[in-house]
């Protein structure tokens, strides 16, 4: 049985949870978007996609491979990697709106053990925008072995301090939402998981979204080779560093499905389940350097592959192959998960050009 074999797609209707009324134009776009995902996966740079956008959803290609070829399905689980991040930063915004985080507050005032103590400036905001002058992607895994104790890991992570000084520049760093998931965790008194599902993941019905490793049941995706820890592994998160730990922190390990990301993005772009407070703070920008804007949480910054979003559009990737964007001014949203089998930046273009189509670049085929 051979890979192009299974470069099908399968359209679903009105996901729980998501618009109920699919319009034809929405069919139009998704049906434009899974053409050139059907290119890109003959090109050989991911081995499978699945993509959605107002309540319409489609997959194509292959869940696993090796040792047995299996077909993607719109139900498959996706190790999102850094998509775990807006996730949390979206447990931490529903305690903002709730008033019991100060975004504007030193991160420290909710790690009062940190060493930088309580003349720290460096804001939850900062950690959430990447401004915090941390730089060690490494750092809060070094010298930790495999599944430590949390209490071990705590201890280990209330010792690091910044590279650089605050606001030198926008440096993606991990650090910055193990932090976030401290505080989450911190101020809910339960593991990040547990806090996550109270504060948005029940409200919103994502019922599928969870911290890996997951047994696979059939649905979870086999990442290409290159980009897991153990070849052929289905299931493991792919993050060393989450990985490594062995309970959930807030830069990678979610697992989840495009149904329960749209329910995710959906909401954000029609901002009706939580407080005004919540959506104001996700999508208003916070901090820019050089072109790179960045809100509570997410990027927004300008991007010519993405010319059908407005400049309030948030979107968020995962190094594994997955980007969501919502896009409040429109009351659009899409994603696209795939298992990438490129380089990075390229899989990151690719995926713009796709979620180009899904928001409504006016280059499909019409109807009628």
């Amino acid at each position: 049985m051979t890979r192009r074999k299974f470069i099908g797609s399968a359209l679903c209707a009105a996901l729980a949870g998501c618009r109920t009324d699919a319009s034809a134009s929405a069919a139009d776009r998704l049906r434009s978007a899974l053409k050139l995902a059907k290119t890109q996966l003959a090109d050989g740079a991911m081995r499978g996609v699945v993509l959605g956008t107002d309540g319409v959803s489609a997959a194509a290609g292959l869940r696993t491979f090796d040792p047995v070829e299996t077909p993607m399905t719109v139900g498959c689980r996706f190790d999102v990697a850094s998509i775990t991040k807006p996730l949390v930063a979206a447990a931490a915004a529903r305690l903002a709106a709730d008033g019991r985080l100060d975004p504007e507050a030193p991160f420290t005032k909710y790690l009062p053990g940190h060493l930088l103590g309580a003349d720290c400036r460096i804001t939850v905001t900062d950690l959430a925008t990447h401004a915090s002058g941390y730089e060690n992607l490494e750092g809060f895994a070094t010298g930790i072995g495999r599944h430590p104790d949390r209490g071990e890991f705590l201890a280990k992570c209330l010792r690091f301090r910044p590279e650089h000084d605050l606001h030198w520049r926008f440096y993606y760093c991990c650090q910055n939402y193990v932090y976030l998931g401290l505080i989450v965790e911190e101020l809910t008194g339960r593991r990040l998981d547990e806090a996550c599902r109270e504060l948005v993941f029940d409200p919103l019905g994502m019922s599928e979204t969870r911290w890996g490793p997951l047994k696979d049941d059939g649905t979870v995706v086999q990442q290409p080779p290159e980009f897991v820890n153990t070849p052929n592994a289905v299931g493991e998160i792919n993050d060393e560093r989450a990985a490594r730990c062995g309970f959930p922190v807030g830069n990678a390990g979610v697992f989840t499905t495009v149904g329960d990301l749209l329910r995710f993005t959906g909401d954000l772009a029609r901002r009706e389940r939580f407080p005004r407070e919540y959506y104001d703070l996700l999508q208003r920008p916070a901090f820019r350097w050089e072109g790179k804007v960045r809100s509570f949480g997410f990027d927004m910054s300008p991007d010519p592959a993405l010319t059908a979003a407005s400049p309030r559009a948030v979107r968020h990737s995962g190094f594994t192959g997955q980007t969501i964007l919502a896009d409040p001014e429109t009351g659009v949203s899409a994603g696209v998960l795939t298992s990438r089998n490129c380089p990075h930046k390229d899989g990151l273009r690719n995926r713009n050009l796709l979620i180009n189509r899904l928001i409504g670049a006016e280059d499909y085929p019409k109807e009628g």
